[in-house]
């Protein structure tokens, strides 16, 4: 996951490692995604960036991620505590 965090360099792409690190960090922590809604609207006003102004990952595009993109990431890891 580390790799495909940190080798994108358009903003496109660093608007979407935001938002795969917002549904990997509340899948993590077993955060409702209902939350994301909350933060998806207060993360532009609380960083006035581009980048935070594009984020769009409220708990629809969160879930999906988590299923789909990360799913196999968060196994792994969970794989390793237990």
């Amino acid at each position: 996951m580390s790799t495909f965090v940190t080798r994108n360099t358009t903003e496109e792409d660093q608007v979407i490692n935001a938002e795969v690190k917002m549904a990997m960090l509340c899948a993590k922590n077993n955060v409702a995604f209902n939350f994301c809604d909350d933060f998806n609207k207060r993360v532009a006003e609380m960083f006035p960036d581009s980048i935070a102004r594009k984020f769009l990952a409220g708990k629809t595009k969160a879930t999906q991620l988590t299923k789909g993109a990360i799913a196999a990431e968060l196994d792994d890891e969970l794989a390793k505590t237990c």
